[in-house]
């Protein structure tokens, strides 16, 4: 550990990196419990033993009744993206292999998080160095002759810029893939796009653009819609399969896409690449044009609609619940202004809109279960409002952005989502590099070509992510009510892993968020998990959570 401004770190070199205790064989009536406090703890392992039965669990103020027959959602997976950003810091800015290795190891491997899910974007980001596309800029290119997989190392303008080095995004994608298949496992990797090519975009559809903060006088990275023009909106379907097609062709098989990444344009004027559509238009342009031409070649790819915010969920789920083509429904974080409002109606349409994510789910059956469509929470990354929720882009060691983040994966999964991911995997110690200006944290902060710190974010993504795989089934907790349960409104969800050996995983939260008062009554709290007549008492002091896993 290492402390840093504001609280412990664990700081990774050659020579040495933390790693996750395997849970071992367990003997009957035995846990596993995993444990990472503000004090220092850090998914530190130890075991505990089920008593009863017991019929006094009644009486105690926080108890965790686990139903396994209640099956709920069915589980994706949780990781982060390969952004230019995360790309060109673990590649080219760590001048050891074996740092390198330890990073990818720390995500991906069995000694780390086992990440199961990876985004990365087509085309650049505000996470590239500048502005790019796939394809010649300045003039139309229907046939895509010039597609070229690129990345932001090119170099120069967009326009007229006719390739260079291959995707470095790609490259990190294989050797995180390595790290998984050492495990047996498998990584679902899923393609975002911000912006088509430039030749492709209009400001004459939607309409919308013609006010307003999306207003659109001529088309450029950060403005515009996809053009009406059938023949265009064909031209795209091809050139998002064309980099579905140069990815597999280079080893790396992509799981899905999204077809727009925040399609609510640039309603803050921000200067990073955007496209505008409604929800309904969006899911004209998977319907008749996306979906046809990738499906046509990859029957089996994943598409998702929506990727936008909290609040516009229930809009891309009534969309999806009529699509032919629309396999699922992404979302983002931030009207949660980072966890902040995680169960509420949005507020004035900006903040909140969590109930959104339950609803949609209720209303159109979306568990993943059975080949229902599905919910899926595609970006989250703290430091983006530091002048609105306080601090700075990067805080080092930041429990409270940590808790943030273990607090909105619980609810999130509570409410029905099919998993969670995590924005760039690595940033520098600015937050960046980052084209636009738009500096973030991140888990892991590299800031020496030696080595790297990895935040308690990285910790509390751990407790979930690591414990519950693929094809995991959320159970009910009794008495759950709004991801709380017990006197002490400890947060709390629960899961049952696939396979012959299958556990229970139960997640415990003791914390508050430092602008609620309910900090001031936050007390150690002892909860009583009672399963199949026997209970399991675990005791979680302040700003603590932990991971309890035992036999099914």
């Amino acid at each position: 550990p290492e402390n840093q401004e504001y609280g412990l770190v664990c700081r990774c070199n050659a020579t040495h990196c933390d790693e996750v205790e395997p849970v071992g064989e367990l003997q009957p009536n035995q846990a596993a419990v995993y444990s990472t406090t503000k004090a220092g703890k850090r998914l530190e392992r130890t075991l505990a033993s089920f008593s009863g039965p017991d019929a006094g669990t009644a009486a105690e103020r926080n108890v965790v009744e686990l139903d396994t027959s209640a099956r709920l959602q069915s589980i994706t997976g949780f990781g982060g993206a390969f952004t230019d950003a995360s790309a060109g810091l673990i590649l080219l800015n760590l001048t050891s292999p074996d740092v390198r290795d330890r990073l990818l190891a720390s995500y991906f491997g069995e000694s780390g998080l086992r990440y199961s899910v990876g985004r990365v974007h087509i085309g650049s980001c505000d996470f590239s160095r500048r502005s790019y596309s796939l394809v010649e800029e300045g003039k139309a290119d229907l046939t895509l002759a010039t597609f070229a997989l690129r990345d932001d190392r090119d170099g120069g303008d967009a326009a007229g810029d006719t390739g260079g080095p291959a995707d470095y995004k790609l490259d990190l994608i294989k050797l995180a893939e390595e790290q998984v298949a050492a495990g047996g496992r498998g990584l679902r990797i899923y393609a975002s796009i911000w912006s088509a090519p430039l030749w492709l975009k209009s400001c004459e559809s939607p309409p919308n653009q013609k006010h307003g903060a999306n207003r659109c006088d001529s088309p450029s990275f950060e403005k515009g819609a996809l053009s009406p023009n059938d023949t265009y909106r064909d031209a795209y379907a091809r050139y998002i399969l064309k980099f579905v097609e140069a990815y597999e062709a280079d080893g790396v098989a992509l799981w899905g896409l999204t077809a727009q990444n925040e399609p609510s344009g640039n309603p803050t004027g921000n200067g990073w690449e955007s496209m505008f559509y409604t929800p309904a238009d969006l899911a004209e342009f998977i319907e008749r044009h996306l979906g046809p031409v990738v499906k046509g070649k990859y029957p089996g790819m994943v598409i998702m609609t929506g990727d936008d915010q909290l609040h516009t969920v229930l809009d891309h789920a009534q969309q999806a619940s009529i699509g032919k083509y629309i396999d699922g429904v992404a979302y983002h974080w931030y009207s949660s202004l980072a966890a902040t409002f995680e169960d509420t109606n949005a507020i004035l349409g900006a903040a909140g809109g969590g109930l959104q994510v339950r609803e949609a789910s209720e209303r159109y059956k979306l568990d993943n279960v059975d080949g229902n469509k599905f919910l899926l929470a595609t970006e989250a990354c703290n430091g983006y409002l530091p002048e609105v929720l306080g601090g700075k882009h990067i805080m080092p060691g930041s429990w409270e952005r940590g808790y943030r983040y273990s607090r909105d994966i619980i609810h999130q999964l509570n409410n029905n989502a099919s998993g969670w991911v995590d924005w760039n995997l690595a940033l520098d110690a600015e937050g960046g590099p980052n084209h636009a200006q738009n500096f973030v944290d991140a888990p892991i902060i590299i800031d020496r070509e030696d080595g790297f710190y990895k935040q308690p974010m990285y910790y509390h993504i751990g407790h979930i992510a690591r414990f519950v795989p693929p094809g995991s089934r959320r159970i009910a907790v009794k008495g759950l009510k709004d991801s709380f349960v017990g006197k002490d409104k400890v947060e709390a969800a629960a899961f049952l892993t696939p396979g012959p050996k299958a556990k229970v995983v139960v997640i415990l939260i003791n914390d508050r968020l430092v602008s609620s008062i309910t900090k001031l009554f936050l007390r150690k709290a002892t909860i009583a998990i009672n399963y199949r007549g026997q209970t399991l008492r675990v005791s979680l002091e302040p700003h603590e959570i932990k991971t309890v896993v035992f036999d099914a």
